[in-house]
C-alpha cells in the first residue's frame, strides 16, 4: 500500500490558475474521493497525479518518492476512465491482459493473472467475449479488471460510473466498495456525484474553484461543514438556507420572514445584534409541530415510499424542504407549522464560513 502527498500543487494554463495550492495527504489504503461541481479542477488534479498533466508548481510524492518528473508508466499507477476504452477486436481476457503483455510477461503468467482478476470481478464466464457482447456494467468491470491485473500501487478512477444508468451505478458502487475492502489498495476517485462520494469514501476532498474547501470523512462533512458551499453540496436533498440576522439573545436569530427561532450558540458566539447570517438546516432536522415557530403552506409533496419530502412555502424566495415518514398524511396546500432542531442548526457568516457549534 502506498501514500500520496500533494504539497502546494498548482496548475496554470497560460495566465489562468485552475488549481490554487492544493495540500493533501492520502494515507496508505485509503479510498479518497475528489468531489465538486464541473470545472472545479478535480479531474485535472487526478490527471496530474497520473502524470497526464504537468505540474506548474508544488510537489507530488508517491510512496515517499518525489514524482513530479517520473514518467506516467513508471509511477506504478493504474487509471480507469469514464469511457471504458476497451479494444473492440480483443476478447475480455485479451483486454485484461494487454498491459501485462506490454510489460513482457509470459503467456502463462498473463493467463493466470487474468483468471485471478476475473474471479475477483466475477467475469470468468465472459473471458471469451468481445466488448460489443457485454453490457455497460460488464464493460466497466473489464476496464477495472485491466487496471487490477497490473497490480498497481494506486488506483485512479475518473468518473467511472457516469455512463451507467441509475441501477447499474448503485450496483457498481457496491462492487467498488467490496473491491477496495478485498484489495486494500490506495484508491483515488473523482466524481461530481456526492452520493457516490458519501457511500464510497474513507476521505472526501471537496473542491470548488480550484481550492480545497474541506477534507474529512463523509459524516464529518455532513455534520460539520466548514462553509456554506460544503453544506449545500454534501447531502441529498441539499440543506435548506434561510437568510437571517442576529438578535440580542445569543441563542436566537430572526429569520427574513420575521420569525424568531432558537439555535445552539456557536463556541465563539455570534456577531452583534442585527448582523446578517445564514441559517442552514437539513430536511430531516425540521419537525412538524402544532405550535411550531414557522408556519407555511405545502406547495409540493414528493412521496418516495419510505420517506416523503414536503416543500413548504414560508414566505421566502425558496420553500423549506422537510423530510417526514413515507406514510405521512399531509395534503397539498395544507397549512402546517414546523420547528427547527436547535442543536442541528448551522449558522454561516456573510462570507460563507461556518460558525463552529
Amino acid at each position: 500500500m502506498v501514500s500520496v502527498v500533494l504539497k502546494d500543487i498548482r496548475k496554470t494554463y497560460e495566465h489562468v490558475e485552475v488549481l490554487k495550492g492544493i495540500e493533501l495527504d492520502i494515507q496508505e489504503g485509503e479510498f479518497c474521493v475528489f468531489v465538486g461541481p464541473s470545472g472545479c479542477g478535480k479531474s485535472t488534479l487526478l490527471r496530474m497525479i497520473a502524470g497526464l498533466e504537468s505540474i506548474s508548481s508544488g510537489e507530488l510524492w508517491i510512496d515517499g518518492q518525489l514524482a513530479n518528473d517520473i514518467a506516467p508508466a513508471k509511477r506504478g499507477l493504474a487509471m480507469v476512465f469514464q469511457s471504458y476504452a476497451l479494444y473492440p477486436h480483443m476478447t475480455v481476457a485479451e483486454n485484461m491482459g494487454f498491459g501485462l503483455r506490454l510489460a513482457g510477461k509470459s503467456k502463462a503468467e498473463i493467463t493466470q493473472r487474468v483468471l485471478e482478476v476475473a474471479t475477483i470481478l466475477q467475469l470468468e464466464h465472459l473471458l471469451g467475449r468481445k466488448p460489443k457482447a457485454l453490457s455497460g456494467g460488464q464493460r466497466q468491470r473489464v476496464a477495472i479488471g485491466r487496471a487490477i491485473a497490473r497490480d498497481p500501487k494506486v488506483f485512479l478512477f475518473d468518473e467511472p460510473l457516469s455512463n451507467l444508468d441509475a441501477e447499474l451505478r448503485a450496483r457498481m458502487r457496491i462492487e467498488l466498495a467490496r473491491l477496495h475492502e478485498q484489495l486494500g489498495t490506495t484508491m483515488i476517485y473523482v466524481t461530481h456525484d456526492q452520493v457516490e462520494a458519501m457511500t464510497l469514501a474513507d476521505k472526501i476532498v471537496v473542491l470548488d474553484g480550484g481550492i480545497v474547501q474541506q477534507v474529512g470523512s463523509p459524516l464529518e462533512l455532513y455534520a460539520q461543514p466548514a462553509n456554506r458551499f460544503v453544506a449545500g453540496f454534501i447531502g441529498s436533498p441539499k440543506m435548506n438556507f434561510i437568510e437571517a440576522q442576529t438578535t440580542a439573545d445569543a441563542s436566537a436569530i430572526l429569520l427574513a420572514n420575521q420569525r424568531q427561532v432558537k439555535v445552539q450558540p456557536p463556541r465563539a458566539g455570534l456577531p452583534g445584534q442585527g448582523e446578517a447570517v445564514t441559517l442552514g438546516i437539513r430536511p430531516e432536522h425540521v419537525t412538524l409541530s402544532k405550535n411550531g415557530a414557522i408556519e407555511g403552506e405545502i406547495e409540493v409533496i414528493e412521496r418516495l415510499g419510505s420517506e416523503t419530502y414536503i416543500h413548504l412555502n414560508i414566505g421566502l424566495a425558496l420553500p423549506l424542504v422537510i423530510k417526514v415518514a413515507g406514510n405521512s398524511t399531509v395534503r397539498l396546500h395544507e397549512k402546517i407549522a414546523v420547528d427547527l432542531m436547535a442543536d442541528q442548526c448551522h449558522l454561516f457568516a456573510a462570507d460563507g464560513r461556518s460558525f463552529v457549534k
